[in-house]
């Protein structure tokens, strides 16, 4: 299954470390198991080659115009940020 981790400069580093940790051992899990189903690939994406988080740590990212097909699943991990108007600019980014 193909993961897409929507990503934005400010997220939260627990939010978005949850998900990637959570994906990564379900993966390695899956190793060990005879479930029959694909492991997650799981791929950090944003509108850039990369993002700062919250806590001012620089994640590489796949710009989401390079990506080929689109994924089985979109998550978005805590965006980091805290007002309406914060909110309000974030969504006219990503849509």
């Amino acid at each position: 299954m193909k993961v897409a981790v929507l990503t934005v400069d400010g997220v939260f580093d627990s939010g978005l470390s949850v998900v990637l940790d959570v994906l990564a051992t379900a993966n390695v899990l899956y190793e060990g198991a005879d479930v029959g189903q694909s492991p997650f690939t799981v791929a950090p994406v944003a509108m850039g080659r990369s993002v700062r988080t919250g806590h001012g740590l620089v994640l590489a990212t796949t710009p989401l115009e390079d990506i080929a097909e689109s994924p089985d699943v979109l998550l978005m991990p805590a965006i980091g940020v805290r007002t309406p108007a914060q909110v309000l600019v974030i969504s006219r980014l990503i849509s």
